[in-house]
């Protein structure tokens, strides 16, 4: 992942958002090309049912001038099933879009 940051393909972002039961979601890493932009993310239940919680199916990447919606995902769960390490991919922004947000449609 350094190597694409040093080649402006990549950026590390580590923001995480706990919900109000437990459950938090960390954006770790975006990547963008001219055919998608990536979302490596991580989905956190201490309480060991992370595949209880089907949140990528209703995120969408808002930006000023629209919003671009989930397009597929992969993810692997951990074995004591409290976290998910994903990759989602959605339509990329306009190429001047700067601000981003990661929302639920």
């Amino acid at each position: 992942m350094q190597q694409l940051n040093e080649l402006d393909k990549g950026q590390t972002i580590g923001k995480t958002h706990t919900f109000s039961n437990g459950v938090s979601l960390t954006l770790d890493y975006v990547m963008l090309d001219e055919n998608q932009l990536l979302l490596f993310y991580t989905i956190d239940d201490p309480t060991g049912h992370v595949n209880d919680h089907n949140i990528t199916p209703f995120m969408s990447v808002k930006a000023f001038w629209g919003d671009y919606s989930h397009q597929n995902s992969q993810g692997e769960i951990s074995k004591d099933n409290t976290k998910i390490k994903n990759i989602s991919s959605f339509k990329p922004p306009l190429p001047f879009e700067r601000n981003l947000s990661l929302t639920d449609c």
